[in-house]
């Protein structure tokens, strides 16, 4: 199973469910798998995902806006 997840979430409570949802999954989440017929993720994949989730950050406001295209001089008559 894979999950795509943006690096950047602006909303705070959008990215803070996201993340917990991610860690219970990575934590509590895995001693329902065996019942659930699912394996144990290995642990280096679980250290390896862990410090992906804790690579999602918020998008800085300044860095959202499009780039300006730059003023035009006037024009000499």
């Amino acid at each position: 199973m894979w999950f795509v997840v943006p690096k950047h979430i602006a909303a705070g409570t959008k990215r803070n469910a996201v993340a917990g949802f991610l860690r219970w999954m990575l934590g509590p989440g895995q001693r329902q798998a065996a019942a659930l017929g699912y394996l144990l993720l290995p642990k280096d994949v679980v250290s390896k995902e862990e410090d992906a989730i804790a690579r999602i950050h918020r998008l800085a406001t300044a860095s959202r806006r499009p780039p300006q295209a730059p003023p035009v001089p006037p024009v000499a008559h």
